[in-house]
């Protein structure tokens, strides 16, 4: 088993993640949670328009050596 991270959205009180959403660092599932949570158009641009009722966050999860995972 190994640690990865899951990112975690939820729109409008519903959860949309699903199982496979899983990160090897936190960093790099922070950056795609901040992005998620600003509404942000691409790296290093400012964001569009601020998201209404969108969270998005990561929770550590253990998972198979085997499982792929976002780099």
């Amino acid at each position: 088993m190994i640690m990865a991270f899951l990112l975690i959205v939820i729109v409008d009180s519903e959860l949309v993640t699903t199982d496979d959403m899983l990160f090897t660092g936190i960093y790099k599932c922070n950056q795609y949670a901040n992005a998620i949570e600003r509404g942000e158009s691409g790296p290093n641009r400012s964001p569009y328009i601020w998201q209404e009722n969108i969270s998005a966050y990561c929770v550590p999860k253990m998972v198979d050596k085997g499982t792929e995972l976002f780099k």
